[in-house]
């Protein structure tokens, strides 16, 4: 499976297999920036930079992938995507929490079934773009900043 971001807020899903399109989201409520897949391939995550035409913040957009259906939205009033791409990372032993790094250099944890917040850490002091859990450990994660720092 294969995704593909536009900035007229449309995601397509393409078969790597025969390359036929299998779903297109049009009419996504965000300007999508990245996407990531959960390990087992049933949530997308959509990172949602800051729509200015519609007063919306920057947030992070739950779809099931068996029905395309839209689930949650994840916010949080210190979470800022303004200019940088920031891709939220599932994690946990069954993919439980999604992670987002901030341009302001907090990382975000939230409950994928409820959509709460669970966890902010201010460890960075500059955008962070990046965080990733271990597949073999599930507890253990990274992330990189524009502070020139990798912590673990």
């Amino acid at each position: 499976m294969a995704a593909l971001l536009s900035h007229d807020r449309t995601l397509a899903v393409l078969s790597l297999e025969g390359d036929e399109e299998i779903r297109v989201l049009d009419k996504l409520t965000c300007i999508p920036a990245t996407i990531s897949l959960s390990s087992d391939s049933r949530v997308l995550a959509v990172s949602c930079s800051v729509d200015p035409d519609i007063d919306r913040a920057a947030h992070v957009d739950l779809y099931d992938t068996q029905t395309w259906s839209f689930l949650r939205r994840l916010e949080a009033e210190s979470y800022v995507n303004l200019v940088f791409v920031i891709t939220p990372a599932f994690g946990g032993p069954n993919d439980e929490l999604v992670c987002c790094g901030s341009e302001n250099g907090i990382l975000h944890f939230w409950d994928v079934e409820t959509g709460e917040l669970v966890k902010v850490l201010e460890e960075h002091s500059q955008h962070v773009g990046c965080a990733s859990f271990s597949p073999v450990h599930p507890g253990l994660m990274v992330s990189c900043s524009d502070d020139n720092h990798i912590i673990v």
